[in-house]
């Protein structure tokens, strides 16, 4: 014969345990999906984190490319800059040059006009034979005496050394021995003409007033036309 009381408290520590074990799955699954939560929590922080610190690269890649952008148009720039500053040095010291040289040409038209007019006979050989005149600019003749002349149109802050009035010196004495059967030491002058005594510096004038020293010197004013 069944039981009936000892199937009743089978099934009432049955249902209990069933309930415990429901209790406990359900604790033990929200544990594990509080900790899933957690970590998705945490994956999603470091995300949010990654994301962040890659916008920072990126612009901070950004922010180096427009340095370098600009320091790149800095450095054209300051090269443009550059070039057209030494351009216009360089024509400017052309133009400084080719305006020195004129005036330099002009002085000898008018050493040349002068000594005409003191009945001279004059070779402007400068004009003439360009920078194949030897040193000697102008060839001036009268009583069958030479006259060989070096003209210098400097400004006072530009001045004459030594060294330029013994190089005319030397090439006096060989425009002599190549021009033998004409002219003599005796019959040659050997005159340095400056338009401003003030070019000369002091060595310059010691060589000139050197009683040893063949070569004269004189001062014509320049007219500027």
């Amino acid at each position: 014969m069944i039981n009936l009381g000892n199937i009743s408290i089978s099934l009432y520590w049955l249902v209990l345990l069933v309930f415990f074990y429901t209790i406990f799955i359900i604790f033990i699954f929200g544990k594990i999906e509080k900790r899933i939560n957690e970590k998705n929590d945490r994956i999603k922080e470091l995300e949010e984190e990654l994301f962040n610190k890659n916008s920072l690269i990126k612009e901070n890649n950004e922010n180096k490319i427009k340095e370098k952008d600009f320091i790149e148009n800095l450095l054209d720039s300051s090269r443009k800059f550059t070039q057209k500053f030494e351009s216009k040095k360089y024509d400017e010291k052309k133009k400084i040059e080719k305006n020195r040289y004129q005036k330099g040409k002009e002085f000898e038209w008018q050493v040349c006009h002068n000594f005409k007019k003191l009945n001279f006979e004059v070779d402007n050989r400068s004009a003439r034979l360009g920078r194949n005149d030897k040193g000697i600019d102008i060839l001036a003749k009268k009583d069958n005496v030479y006259t060989l002349i070096q003209c210098k149109n400097f400004a006072t802050t530009t001045k004459i050394k030594h060294k330029l009035i013994k190089e005319f010196n030397s090439n006096c004495i060989d425009f002599i021995n190549k021009n033998k059967s004409i002219l003599n030491e005796q019959n040659t002058r050997f005159l340095f003409i400056i338009s401003n005594y003030e070019s000369l510096q002091k060595c310059a004038l010691y060589y000139l007033n050197d009683n040893n020293n063949k070569c004269e010197y004189m001062e014509i004013k320049y007219i500027e036309s």
